[in-house]
């Protein structure tokens, strides 16, 4: 089912000069995958999403007035609605900087789906540490605020609908997530 949706994604955006598809020729793990993705990127800003969670409409364009409001912005993240299997909404996160920086030693609170990086800035500080099959997100986070809590942004707006089921990275490997938390 998956390599049939990625053959159609090839074909339909063959010709596209603004999207690329890149497909791994043999698997590499989620980690390295994240690293390759960044390191293939030519734009100054990426933008995550997850190929089962939903961005909102007005997510670009939030992230660009953030982006073009504040010099300073490496890593932005927003609140973001949390949906099951059948894209139900079934809670909400609302995420909000004094939250972040009170949290993040001890739990992610930032969704992965959520997040849109300056590459620049992510690549001078290490990328996603190889080291973690896991919660290789929320050690680069954590990184990130460390070396310059101005460097962050959050919006409280929800932009993105992140599934949460069994069939999740998140769910899979929860233990070990809080374990590297």
């Amino acid at each position: 089912k998956l390599e049939n949706y990625i053959d159609e994604l090839f074909r339909k955006h063959k010709k596209n000069k603004i999207i690329k598809i890149y497909k791994n020729k043999k698997n590499i793990g989620l980690t390295k995958s994240l690293n390759k993705g960044i390191n293939l990127c030519k734009g100054k800003f990426i933008v995550r999403l997850d190929d089962d969670d939903i961005s909102e409409k007005n997510r670009l364009n939030e992230l660009d007035s953030i982006i073009n409001r504040n010099d300073l912005a490496m890593l932005i993240s927003s609140s973001y609605l949390k949906i099951n299997k059948s894209g139900k909404v079934i809670g909400k996160k609302l995420i909000t900087k004094k939250k972040l920086f009170s949290k993040y030693k001890y739990k992610n609170i930032i969704g992965h789906s959520s997040v849109c990086f300056n590459k620049k800035y992510i690549t001078e500080i290490g990328l996603y540490n190889e080291n973690f099959s896991c919660s290789q997100d929320f050690e680069l986070w954590n990184r990130c605020i460390i070396q310059n809590k101005n460097n962050i942004f959050v919006s409280n707006k929800f932009l993105v609908k992140i599934r949460h089921h069994e069939d999740t990275v998140s769910y899979k490997h929860s233990y070990t997530q809080r374990f590297n938390s």
